[in-house]
Parts: C-alpha cells; sequence; structure tokens
C-alpha cells in the first residue's frame, strides 16, 4: 500500500475526482493516470529538452535555423512512433521510366536492310498518329493479321507485338501497308478493305445448278 502526504486542498480535490468521476475507486483513478501520463507526460519533458537544445546551439552558434526544426519535427516523430529519417539520408526519389515510343523501340531493333527503311518510317507515323492512331485500329491490324492483341489497352503496349511482327513481315506487304496508307484511321478504309480481300480464301466459282426434267 503506497502512503503518499498531500497538502490538505490537494488531497480533498483528489477524492472529490475519484468520487465523482470513477465512483470512489482509487485504483481505476491512479490506472487511468498513469496512462494518461504515459500518452502525454513525455510533452512535458519534450519542451524541456527543445529549449536546453536550442540554447547550447544558440550558445555554439554555427548552426541554421532550419536545420534545429527538422531535429524537432523527428524527435516529436519519434516518440511518437512514426521516425523519420535522418537528415542527409533521405530516400532519393524514384526515376520514372522513360516512356516507350515507336522509334526508340524500332532503334533497338536487329532489322534486315531491306526492311529498316520501312519499319523505321512506319515507327515514326506510328509516333505522329498517321499510322494505327487509336487502339482500335490496333485491334483491326492485330485480328487481319491474326496475332493477339495487347493485355493493355493503350496505344504505347502495343509497339512491342506490333514492330515485332512488322520486322517478319514480307516486303511487299510492308510497302503496301507504307505506300497505301493503311492502318491511318477512319478515313483510309479502302486500302483496308483491299487488306481483307487480299488476306481472305478466293472463291471458288460457283458451278451450274442443273434443271431437273
Amino acid at each position: 500500500m503506497i502512503s503518499i502526504d498531500l497538502p490538505r486542498g490537494l488531497e480533498q480535490h483528489l477524492w472529490d475526482v475519484v468520487r465523482d468521476d470513477y465512483g470512489g475507486d482509487l485504483q481505476a483513478a491512479m490506472s487511468a493516470f498513469l496512462k494518461l501520463h504515459e500518452k502525454f507526460g513525455w510533452k512535458k519533458q519534450l519542451c524541456k529538452d527543445v529549449k536546453s537544445i536550442r540554447s547550447e546551439v544558440h550558445r555554439q552558434g554555427g548552426i541554421q535555423t532550419e536545420t534545429i526544426d527538422e531535429a524537432i519535427k523527428r524527435l516529436k516523430s519519434s516518440k511518437q512512433g512514426k521516425v523519420q529519417p535522418v537528415l542527409g539520408t533521405a530516400k532519393k526519389p524514384k526515376k520514372r521510366t522513360a516512356k516507350v515510343t515507336a522509334p526508340k523501340y524500332v532503334a533497338k531493333m536487329e532489322l534486315s536492310a531491306e526492311r529498316e527503311a520501312t519499319v523505321v518510317e512506319l515507327a515514326k507515323r506510328f509516333e505522329d498518329k498517321c499510322f494505327l492512331p487509336s487502339f482500335g485500329d490496333i485491334r483491326e491490324f492485330c485480328q487481319m493479321y491474326r496475332i493477339p492483341e495487347p493485355a493493355s489497352k493503350s496505344r504505347a503496349s502495343a509497339i512491342p507485338r506490333v514492330f515485332k511482327f512488322l520486322a517478319t513481315m514480307e516486303i511487299d506487304e510492308l510497302q503496301r501497308i507504307l505506300n497505301n496508307r493503311m492502318f491511318s484511321g477512319p478515313s483510309r478504309l479502302g486500302p483496308i478493305a483491299d487488306a481483307i480481300r487480299y488476306h481472305s480464301p478466293r472463291r471458288q466459282p460457283q458451278k451450274p445448278i442443273k434443271k431437273t426434267t
């Protein structure tokens, strides 16, 4: 049992609080007091520490105010369980991955001499949205040449698949796409229709139907 000698006025105030707020349960009142001290008691000590640190820093000189404020913020955060990195050791921001463009992608490809100029020109047109300007055009291209569509619905994601296929395409077909400006959007549907006919099986001539007598 702990015995504490308190001034008469303070002792009376303590018993009033225990009686009114804790139903006369002194143990519950002391438990609540300890929890509050654990939660907020460090703040008073922190203020004392900050004052003493500031006094010492000003006495010695050579340290900027911003550095002091930053150190205080870190100390407060560490007291609250949110440790911040020490000055000078902050994580560097992650570098953003450079956007993939068709010309850059094609420049890294190993292309045969006879295909290189055509594929490079198609890459430039792709970048200018004069070749496969929308994902819908890319879908048409993939369906026509029976290659899988890209999972992501963006033009950039389609660059590897489209240009890898173009690098294996017959020279005549490459030239036809380039010269006829195929897959250049809704205004160039004529050449696409020609390409569909070009790739579809030829119709067999129908035999005349014999009339029965």
